[in-house]
Formats: structure tokens, C-alpha cells, sequence
């Protein structure tokens, strides 16, 4: 478990909001497992839907479309996973980020990751 995990598990144990009765009577592992599809070190920021839904009912989020002709790569997710410092999701033809930098770099390439990769890489 990383730093963000633990963050945010704090503030949902803490929030004290009755629709999160539930999920906070879990474990923390378990409501980890539940949020993030990855759970790496340090890394492992990826969000599963529920926890898009969940993250989503108290932050801000940035979503930018991914265009149709662009191919989602499992490098494309590696990059994110290495320059995400806050969660993020990826799939249903966009990307939801909760992170403002990284949400403004993705919109000045029109959601293509192939595009950010290669020049944050360079």
C-alpha cells in the first residue's frame, strides 16, 4: 500500500457519509482491491470503476475523450502508472484524472497517450 492509498482510505474512513457505510466496515486491503485495478509499491494509481465512482463523489476530476483511432497500449498505461502522482482511469473511451497537470497535458494532446509518452520521453 502506498502513501495515496493510505490517503485516501483516511479520508474515507473519515468523511463519514452514510452511502460509504458499506465499504468502510471493510478492510482496508479489501476496499483497496476494491478501488484500484493495480496495487504496485509506490505506483499502482489505476482505478477500477468503482473507484472512479467512489473518488468522483468528492474530488475534482479532469476527463479528456480518447479518440476512437487511438489504441489504448499496455506501454501507454506503464507511462501513466509512472507519471500519475495522483489516480487515474483509463478505459471506456477516456481517461479520468484527478491530477491537474497531467489533465492539462492531456487535453493539449487531445487524449492521445501515444502522443504524451513520446514527448515526456524525449
Amino acid at each position: 500500500m502506498n502513501a495515496i492509498h493510505r490517503a485516501i482510505l483516511a479520508f474515507l474512513r473519515e468523511v463519514n457519509d452514510p452511502k460509504l457505510a458499506p465499504l468502510v466496515t471493510l478492510t482496508d486491503e479489501q476496499i483497496i482491491h476494491r478501488m484500484f485495478s493495480n496495487q504496485r509499491g509506490s505506483r499502482g494509481v489505476r482505478l477500477t470503476k468503482f473507484g472512479l465512482q467512489v473518488m468522483q463523489g468528492y474530488f475534482e476530476t479532469y476527463e479528456v475523450k480518447v479518440p476512437q483511432d487511438e489504441v489504448i497500449k499496455p506501454s501507454h498505461l506503464m507511462f501513466l502508472d509512472e507519471h500519475a502522482t495522483l489516480p487515474y482511469y483509463c478505459g471506456d473511451g477516456r481517461i479520468v484524472v484527478f491530477d491537474d497537470e497531467l489533465g492539462v497535458k492531456l487535453r493539449l494532446v487531445n487524449g492521445r497517450l501515444s502522443v504524451l509518452a513520446s514527448i515526456e520521453s524525449s
